[in-house]
């Protein structure tokens, strides 16, 4: 009985720290240089959300006759996990806008909660684009977190975007943890975290789980 409570407890508490640790922000605010791009000029921007957070972006002005592309990452990462798929797109002709998301890198925000919130900062990326490149067709270039967040925000931006390019996005949360719990536990064990996680993500996620 002992030994019983003893692992109920630790679950309980590694479940909580898990819980807390995937949802909140992974590390302080700090600097995004420029990146050197050899003859392509990149321009430091700031986005400010609907929700009142601040977003450290990149702006590179492309051709007149070439689309716009929003470039979002995945979770854990900053627009600089991106540099490769930017440089490509600008040496296409394309303007691009690159954002951090909220909650990592050099943009405000403490709470991570996979993409739902990330939502306000497609939409900041979008209007910013529109004010910048007026009449271009804008096209996002999602991956992972960045391609939820891009869904989630695709109903209320209709038609002002004109394409979706989605690397790896999550089909819901319960499924994604699910998965990446059974890719790093062994047969039983990622049933027990997955409902010991799902326990607390009413605690540190700002909706419902099913949203």
């Amino acid at each position: 009985l002992s030994l019983a409570i003893f692992l109920l407890s630790c679950l309980c508490g590694s479940s909580v720290l898990l819980s807390w640790r995937l949802t909140g922000r992974d590390s302080p605010q700090s600097v995004e240089p420029l990146p050197d791009l050899d003859g392509i000029d990149v321009e430091d921007l700031k986005l400010t959300t609907s929700d009142g957070e601040t977003l450290g972006a990149w702006l590179i002005r492309g051709k007149p006759d070439r689309p716009c592309a929003i470039v979002t990452h995945g979770r854990g990462g900053t627009r600089r996990h991106r540099l490769r798929e930017v440089e490509f797109l600008a040496r296409q002709g394309c303007s691009t806008v690159a954002l951090t998301h909220r909650a990592l890198g050099d943009s405000t925000g403490t709470i991570n909660d996979v993409g739902w919130s990330g939502r306000h900062d497609v939409i900041a990326a979008v209007s910013c684009a529109e004010r910048e490149f007026p009449g271009r067709p804008i096209v996002i270039v999602g991956q992972s977190m960045g391609a939820a967040a891009a869904i989630f925000a695709a109903g209320e931006l209709g038609d002002r975007v004109h394409g979706y390019f989605l690397e790896q996005p999550y089909r819901d949360l319960d499924s994604a943890v699910r998965h990446r719990l059974r890719a790093y536990l062994p047969l039983g064990l990622d049933r027990v975290a997955h409902a010991g996680m799902c326990l607390w993500a009413p605690a540190f996620l700002p909706v419902k789980l099913s949203e």
